[in-house]
């Protein structure tokens, strides 16, 4: 039994493209006949992986799932299959080392092959192995496991950084709120990244501290302009004025 698992993230969605690797894995190990199993979800936030139904469907698939007990494990009671799991990497899987390492050891105790078009490091069981190829073997994949997991970590970090939250809304770290609405020179209201807002906001404190060390007064209809015309966005006196506030603020002064 073939089986083909395609998985997407938040994270990764504009660098994956499902359909593409579709093509190459089935290209590359020449199949014909297998079981699709796509979908979008984390590998890495163990909150949301019981949202990944087609990873849920595989488990059981595969290892018998909701019957396998912990006892089962230890007993070697588990049924041998002829499955093989093809996937684009192996982090497709999983993005958490305990549970890499637990799949894969999963995977040999029940005879399932998993095939990876980009890692040719995951070692699987060889016969007769010894002690020491095994502690290679596992070595190695533990590695790959935590370079999957520190991947995952270090963007869930930097975003954590990026955005914080106050109550229910979130915050870029220019202290802008996500997802604000503004009005464009059409008077629509339109929604701008969290980048663009940013770009906007340093636009407008090197204006008002431009005009604020000149000595001028009254340039706020300037800017105000200057902005529309940059970023397609009339703001509001009022919400230049907070940001004026919140430069004395940050330069300890009124």
């Amino acid at each position: 039994m073939n089986l083909i698992y395609l998985r997407v993230s938040k994270e990764d969605e504009s660098k994956q493209d499902p359909e593409q690797q579709l093509i190459e894995i089935k290209s590359k190990f020449k199949l014909n006949d297998y079981t699709l199993f796509q979908e979008r979800g984390s590998a890495y936030d163990l909150n949301k992986i019981h949202k990944r139904q087609e990873f849920l469907k595989i488990l059981n698939l595969c290892f018998n799932a909701d019957e396998t007990s912990v006892t089962d494990i230890f007993l070697n009671n588990l049924e041998q299959k002829e499955i093989n799991i093809y996937v684009w990497n192996y982090s497709r899987i999983i993005r958490n080392i305990e549970l890499s390492l637990l799949f894969q050891l999963l995977a040999g105790w029940n005879n399932i092959k998993i095939h990876s078009f980009k890692d040719t490091s995951i070692l699987r069981p060889s016969p007769n192995e010894t002690p020491t190829a095994k502690l290679t073997r596992i070595m190695m994949n533990t590695i790959s496991a935590f370079s999957s997991e520190e991947y995952s970590y270090t963007i869930s970090t930097n975003t954590k950084k990026a955005f914080h939250k106050n109550k229910n809304s979130s915050y870029s770290s220019k202290g802008n709120k996500v997802g604000k609405k503004f009005t464009n020179s059409s008077g629509n209201k339109v929604s701008i990244s969290s980048k663009k807002e940013d770009e906007m906001y340093d636009f407008i404190v090197n204006q008002i501290t431009n005009y604020e060390n000149r000595g001028l007064s009254s340039y706020f209809p300037i800017v105000i302009d200057l902005v529309t015309n940059r970023f397609d966005i009339v703001l509001s006196p009022a919400y230049l004025s907070n940001i004026k506030k919140r430069i004395g603020e940050e330069n300890g002064c009124k």
